[in-house]
């Protein structure tokens, strides 16, 4: 080695140095492997200066992945935070509702009593009016002819007057019997909501709980690092507010049930007030049909009465004809006494039916100001809830910013112990090699996070997703199809044609979710998610689209903003790592993502299986996607890393054919199409 090199490396070193020395962080007591063995003749002062920046490096390191765990924890307990907020607001929103659906029910007994009150008033003028038509029809009847006229025009009035009433009360009687069937569907709804209500409260349970284990990982983690470096005064300050944030949700929670007075089952309660109010106003019916029925039988009877009368000077006492008139003017009246007896036996239930609608509006009555009170509590849990998430968001801020500063010291340090090994080898360092998705969790905490999952995927399907509906859930596995470009008209015609044809490969050669055999467990089946605008769940609509197949495509339905969502939350962050986002940040893609579980419920810690498929030819996609499906159920993915197909070479050569093939396919069910039949969903598709 001569002067000059020597110099150069020794002017390395003194580089290196005065970086190392520039960002001191705390340091961790760490074993260290021993590096590789100098060159001969190398000074050994570079060798001493670089194994000092490599124990630089990798102390910082081991600082850099503490407070990533911390800043991990953190994150979880802001998110699981924002679930509990978003969980009690709909409490608070259920509660709200409960109060208005008990006003409702006030509203609507108010309505049902003042229509049966209407129906007997109405009722009674009924029977009032027929009494004054007859007697008018029985004075017309007896008139001289010089009274004819006059009563004949009383008659007249007062027929009118009975059919009018008559009207009107079977009106009323429609209108109670409408109030009273209303007033059963919210008594029932009533009964329906506080159940539902119970089944919200285990949800604030249940994030209570997932908070409270988030917060003690947090600080099982904040305790191990504190015995290893020295966390800064925010982080320290941030996370003991927030750790009591925490501790007094959780105890707010513990004293829900007893607080809220509608935390209970309404449902024995509302049955019997519903039970209670007879369908279709029954008591105000039977009433009104007995009235009708009495007024007949008066007339009836009347009738009968006249036409004897009238029979007296030829039907003499002894005669048969006069026998017979009074037989059928005896049974006449047995009938009307009846239908008296029964109209006035009715009439009393019927009032009765009022007072049951009163028992119903005291019992709603009753609930109502317990409601109210629950609804106005429940505001102040959102509220200091909301609090809490203030003050976590604050800590994880906090834990962040320390994260972002270790990572700063790191970064120095690793230019530094580049440099100085450059200096003491002569030649750069080598790279390690990583996988596409780095390891950023121990191998610890990753069997502990999966030592229960049992991978059984057997079969693939595919369907689109919606940012309102998500993907469906229960699946064994899921395979995020996500491109990397919008779709727009700046969208190159290459870049879309690779869309399309992954679309197509999916869906040519996958059953959609609806058409998988019912035999065929979920948990057995990997799902290819397609982030979409509509679900279509129950087929495609073509009524916007030319009826020949080639111009219409699965593409149109991609909702590019969906999928940017979900690959920025790909492992909780893992794809806007620095090492990864340079792979994939000028590709367009498209990738295909899968996951053990809905990529928005996964951990850091979780495996994956990433392709970028930006280098394949688009020919070459089913075959891609077929190999991908096999590697899948044959090696599941166990840790986060990079899938390349086994047969690429096969498949690059026999591209030519296939896309042929698909040519033939395609032209076969355009001419299918023309037929005007009923299509399945993967074929509209296609």
């Amino acid at each position: 080695m001569n002067s000059k090199d020597l110099s150069i490396r020794l002017i390395l070193v003194i580089i290196c140095i005065s970086v190392l020395n520039a960002g001191k962080s705390p340091v961790v007591a760490m074993e260290l492997e021993p590096v590789e063995q100098p060159l001969i003749g190398v000074s050994p002062a570079l060798v001493s200066a670089c194994e000092q920046a490599l124990q630089k490096e990798e102390r910082l390191d081991g600082i850099l992945q503490l407070t990533k765990r911390i800043n991990l924890e953190a994150w979880d307990m802001q998110y699981t935070t924002r679930q509990h907020v978003d969980i009690l607001k709909d409490v608070q929103q259920f509660l709200k509702q409960c109060e208005h659906d008990l006003k409702y029910a006030i509203r609507t007994a108010l309505k049902a009593k003042k229509a049966k009150r209407a129906t007997l008033r109405a009722t009674a003028d009924y029977i009032e009016a027929a009494k004054k038509a007859e007697k008018a029809a029985a004075a017309f009847a007896g008139a001289t002819d010089d009274e004819l006229a006059q009563r004949a025009r009383a008659a007249d009035a007062a027929a009118k007057e009975e059919a009018d009433a008559y009207s009107d009360a079977a009106k009323a009687v429609k209108t109670a019997m409408c109030k009273s069937n209303l007033l059963r569907s919210v008594l029932r709804g009533i009964a329906r909501r506080s159940a539902g209500l119970e089944r919200e409260f285990e949800k604030v349970e249940k994030t209570a709980g997932k908070l409270a284990a988030a917060a003690g990982r947090l600080e099982k983690a904040i305790q191990e690092a504190d015995k290893k470096i020295t966390l800064s005064a925010g982080l320290q300050r941030s996370a003991a507010q927030g750790l009591l944030a925490v501790r007094e949700v959780e105890e707010e929670v513990k004293t829900m049930p007893d607080r809220l007075q509608m935390l209970r089952d309404l449902t024995p309660e509302m049955e019997i007030a519903r039970d209670q109010e007879p369908a279709d106003a029954g008591p105000i019916k039977a009433y009104f049909h007995a009235a009708v029925n009495a007024v007949i039988e008066v007339n009836a009877y009347a009738y009968i009465s006249a036409v004897r009368k009238a029979s007296l000077t030829t039907c003499t006492p002894g005669m048969s004809c006069r026998a017979d008139l009074d037989a059928e003017l005896a049974t006449a009246e047995d009938l009307m006494v009846l239908a008296e007896r029964e109209a006035h036996a009715l009439a009393k239930p019927a009032r009765a039916a009022i007072d049951v609608t009163d028992a119903a509006i005291r019992l709603v009555n009753s609930l109502l100001g317990p409601a109210a009170a629950d609804h106005r509590m429940a505001k102040s849990f959102v509220s200091k809830a909301t609090a809490a998430e203030g003050t976590i968001k604050d800590m994880y801020e906090a834990a962040k910013s320390d994260q972002d500063a270790a990572n700063k010291n790191y970064l120095q340090a690793k230019k530094a112990s580049e440099a100085a090994y450059l200096a003491a080898y002569g030649k750069p360092r080598p790279a390690p090699e990583l996988p596409i998705i780095a390891e950023f969790h121990s191998g610890e905490k990753f069997a502990e996070s999966h030592a229960s999952f049992v991978w059984e995927v057997e079969t693939h399907a595919w369907e689109f997703f919606t940012a309102i509906e998500g993907e469906s859930s229960g699946y064994g596995a899921y395979t995020y199809v996500l491109f990397g470009r919008r779709m727009s008209n700046r969208l190159s015609s290459q870049v879309k044609q690779r869309y399309e044809a992954l679309l197509d490969a999916i869906i040519s050669t996958t059953a959609h979710r609806i058409e998988i055999d019912e035999d065929i467990p979920s948990k057995k089946v990997n799902l290819f998610c397609i982030p979409g605008k509509k679900a279509l769940e129950g087929g495609i609509d073509l009524s916007g689209f030319n009826e020949y197949m080639e111009e219409f495509s699965a593409l149109d339905n991609y909702a590019s903003s969906l999928a940017y969502k979900y690959l920025s939350k790909a492992g909780n962050g893992a794809f806007l790592r620095e090492e990864i986002l340079n792979q994939i940040k000028y590709s367009p893609g498209p990738f295909l993502l899968t996951t053990v579980k809905p990529l928005l419920e996964l951990r850091t810690y979780s495996p994956m299986l990433f392709v970028d498929l930006s280098r394949f030819h688009p020919d070459t996609f089913v075959e891609i996607v077929t190999n991908y499906k096999h590697s899948m159920v044959e090696n599941p993915p166990d840790e986060q890393k990079y899938w390349t197909p086994s047969t690429l070479k096969w498949v690059v050569i026999t591209a030519y054919d296939f896309s042929i093939h698909l040519a033939k396919v395609k032209s076969t069910v355009t001419a299918w199409l023309s037929k005007d039949e009923k299509m399945p969903v993967k074929i509209a598709l296609r």
